[in-house]
């Protein structure tokens, strides 16, 4: 019987970061597909179609975080803050 070698990787070695299949984008519109409010969010320049039923109050021009393909959390964008080269 061979060992089962799986067993004895490294702690965190095969684990997934919940944060890295995170991202996040801009609502650009807000409509109704079949009986679900979705919108189209603006993601690196792609526009995605996402369900928007955790966010209460969402509105064209908010900033969500999109989880598993669902707007989990609506976040605030600091326009004041500039980048300086």
């Amino acid at each position: 019987m061979k060992p089962m070698r799986y067993l004895h990787r490294e702690r965190g070695s095969d684990r997934l970061d919940s944060q890295k299949n995170r991202m996040s984008g801009r609502i650009v519109e807000i409509y109704v597909s079949e009986g679900s409010t979705k919108g189209k969010v603006l993601v690196d320049g792609s526009y995605l179609h996402i369900p928007l039923f955790l966010i209460m109050n969402a509105r064209v021009g908010d900033h969500v975080i999109i989880d598993a393909g669902i707007a989990i959390k609506k976040i605030e964008k600091n326009p004041s803050v500039a980048h300086v080269a």
